[in-house]
């Protein structure tokens, strides 16, 4: 009888072991996955849909799931409930850095924003000027968040540029006044007092473009950004697969080597301005498409992109490329061109046509995808809290 209590404690132990990762698998998915179906996540979590079904129940009576708005899952038929994790369960901060602005987001764990700051940067701006600005937009995001009791668990900052040391997190980036080292991650750690990742920008970008847009499609994604430097970023299922810099591809070999990142970026522009005496700041020249030498610098830059875009289309076969940076704010003859150029770049060639689209949406992208990817460092522990609690 000892041996039969004790066979049917371990089996009682081990179905509530399996009922605890359940719970904690069916929450990171449905975290990664707005407007995920309960079908959805039985799919992906290769589970049966009456256990994922009996689970979600079990999580939406104790008030950790609740029922998002119903999403047209086929052609025809009824619409089926999504599902979302109750919002003030907690919140993380975003913080994207450009050659212009410092803009930061709350993000909370339904993917709303819940509160946002932008703040100009100067063309003067030193690195420590910049450093205290993001101290203090972090300090606001954390005061905001509190008093709409959102608990921030995590704090993502996307930084400009290559890390180029990985235990302090200093960036080599590219800013208006020329290359500056940027070290962000302490200052605005001291602030937030918790867990605070730096990030490359292409790679917040592309999570946050590809998190709100398509967190429940597995087509191969290149999100190329082209700011200050040029690289792209490929995305499947939310999740980052490759990174690479194609502004550090070669454009032109000889005796003067040139790389796409000397001719197709905002650097480039900002460079050929001044070695033509024009003293505007990178904000005034690219939202100046009639300046001779914006003329001047369109009139290479715009083949050498389409150029560069070719190269990363063929090295990772994505089935859409989204663009942003740049040439976003440029006239809509600017863009068609440019996407003309590499349509016809891949099909002489012979090459699967993916779809090329440019980026127009809010400038919160880079923040939002650096709150996710802070999230997701902590996801797997604030689970646990949760559901222990």
């Amino acid at each position: 009888m000892e041996q039969s209590r004790h066979r049917r404690d371990v089996q009682i132990i081990g179905q509530q072991r399996t009922a605890e990762r359940t719970d904690a698998a069916l929450l990171r998915y449905v975290l990664a996955h707005t407007g995920a179906t309960r079908r959805d996540a039985a799919e992906y979590l290769n589970l049966s849909f009456p256990n994922i079904s009996r689970t979600t129940g079990r999580l939406q009576r104790s008030g950790i799931l609740v029922t998002g708005p119903p999403r047209q899952t086929g052609k025809r038929g009824p619409q089926s409930q999504t599902l979302q994790l109750r919002r003030n369960l907690g919140c993380s901060i975003g913080l994207d850095v450009d050659p212009t602005h410092i803009r930061a987001v709350v993000l909370d764990f339904v993917n709303n924003i819940a509160a946002s700051l932008r703040y100009p940067i100067s063309g003067t701006a030193s690195a420590g000027e910049i450093t205290d600005m993001a101290a203090g937009l972090a300090a606001s995001l954390m005061s905001s968040a509190r008093s709409q009791n959102l608990p921030v668990h995590a704090a993502g900052i996307s930084l400009p540029g290559p890390i180029i040391d990985n235990d302090f997190c200093w960036s080599h980036a590219e800013q208006q006044v020329g290359i500056m080292k940027l070290q962000l991650l302490e200052a605005v750690k001291n602030i937030c007092r918790m867990p605070t990742f730096a990030v490359p920008a292409d790679l917040c970008f592309a999570i946050g473009h590809h998190r709100i847009r398509y967190p429940l499609d597995t087509e191969p994604e290149m999100a190329v950004l082209n700011r200050m430097e040029l690289s792209a970023t490929v995305i499947r299922e939310g999740w980052c697969s490759s990174t690479g810099q194609l502004g550090m591809l070669p454009y032109k070999n000889g005796p003067t080597k040139r790389y796409y990142r000397d001719v197709c970026t905002g650097s480039a522009l900002v460079k050929l301005a001044k070695s033509r005496g024009v003293e505007l700041q990178y904000s005034e020249l690219i939202e100046s498409p009639g300046n001779p030498v914006v003329k001047e610098w369109l009139a290479c830059a715009v083949p050498s992109f389409a150029q560069a875009i070719y190269s990363g289309v063929v090295m990772y076969e994505p089935c859409r490329v989204i663009i942003d940076g740049v040439f976003n704010v440029m006239p809509e003859r600017v863009r068609k061109h440019l996407v003309d150029l590499v349509t016809k770049e891949l099909t002489t060639n012979g090459l699967a046509l993916p779809r090329i689209c440019l980026f127009h949406g809010d400038d919160l992208m880079g923040a939002r995808g650096a709150a996710f990817i802070a999230r997701d460092r902590v996801a797997d522990d604030v689970i646990a809290q949760v559901l222990q609690s």
